[in-house]
């Protein structure tokens, strides 16, 4: 989408030098498109780290994390503009300069992140099968008649070399980290949808952004009003603080699990 965006801009906007060549204005707005984007996904993955955020609305969520996203490129925009010749650094009016940046650069950035996470949030997933991409509505997916095993689909995007004993899954905004015992994979797909396609498998969703397979459970440590699980290759996964009474059930109820509060 940056990338679109910023050849349509290179080639529809006007500025600086017109004689410039095209091969400037087309970087100029490649940085102009691309760091905002970056800024807007990294400023979402630090807020979803706190569990507040996680709780709110998800249209609340895309808009706190991009006014954060434009706060953070406002001043990067603004040396850019610098950088190509579109504004005369003043350092008397750096400030409203600055400000004027962000008014101007603020509403058309977090509209476009909106219209790109909507889709997610309305409902529809991108899935890839056979190397083919398309957009598939949830509720038209058609459900299991009965309960013969079916392999999950995302098991089809993992690299066949990681196999598919998998120890935990991580959220990372709309992708998802399978670590198996083979090694791991960042793939493109949503985190619930990977758990119930996983319900054969006795797990517990621990955290807002973790499931932990409750066979490679070592260690249960409760720390005060957090929790952690020591997992059989050495991970450490965090358990919320309003999930540590299902995760000690689950866990104890596994047999082999130690459990310590401190």
């Amino acid at each position: 989408v940056a990338f679109v965006l910023g050849v349509l801009f290179a080639l529809i906007i006007e500025g600086g030098d017109p004689s410039r060549p095209f091969f400037y204005t087309f970087l100029q707005w490649q940085l102009q498109t691309g760091l905002p984007i970056a800024i807007l996904i990294i400023a979402h993955m630090i807020l979803s780290r706190f569990s507040s955020f996680d709780r709110l609305n998800p249209w609340l969520q895309l808009l706190l994390s991009g006014l954060l996203g434009v706060v953070v490129f406002s001043p990067v925009a603004l040396w850019l503009d610098y950088l190509f010749g579109q504004e005369t650094f003043l350092s008397e009016k750096w400030l409203s300069q600055l400000l004027d940046e962000m008014a101007g650069m603020g509403p058309p950035v977090i509209i476009s992140w909106l219209a790109m996470n909507a889709p997610w949030i309305l409902g529809y997933r991108i899935n890839q099968h056979d190397g083919i991409h398309a957009i598939e509505s949830i509720e038209a997916t058609e459900q299991p008649v009965d309960d013969v095993y079916t392999e999950p689909e995302f098991f089809k995007m993992l690299p066949a070399v990681i196999g598919n004993d998998v120890i935990f899954l991580k959220a990372e905004l709309h992708y998802i980290e399978v670590n198996t015992v083979a090694g791991q994979a960042l793939i493109l797909y949503n985190l619930r949808d990977a758990i119930d396609e996983l319900s054969y498998v006795s797990g517990i969703h621990c955290h807002r952004s973790y499931w932990v397979n409750l066979e490679h459970i070592k260690n249960f440590k409760k720390q005060g009003r957090q929790g952690q699980l020591m997992l059989s290759q050495g991970h450490k996964i965090p358990v919320s603080r309003t999930r540590i009474s299902a995760v000690k059930n689950a866990v104890e109820s596994a047999g082999t699990v130690q459990s310590t509060c401190v």
